[in-house]
């Protein structure tokens, strides 16, 4: 949390990628362990929520959320 711009400087892709790859294996990683930048550990996050088949908030919520915005 107290990296400035976590989400905006983009991490090692090859790095990204493993910890992807590691987590579809085993869902319990040791990102010590792994020694990665923490930019790569926000992008595989970032991706997997991307990836992922239906949004994690619903379509159907979205004019609720621009109203409450």
């Amino acid at each position: 949390l107290t990296t400035e711009g976590l989400y905006r400087v983009s991490g090692n892709k090859t790095d990204q990628d493993n910890i992807q790859k590691l987590f579809d294996q085993d869902h319990s990683i040791d990102f010590v362990v792994l020694d990665v930048a923490i930019n790569a550990a926000a992008g595989a996050l970032k991706a997997f929520f991307a990836d992922l088949p239906d949004p994690l908030i619903p379509y159907s919520l979205h004019p609720e959320l621009v109203e409450a915005a």
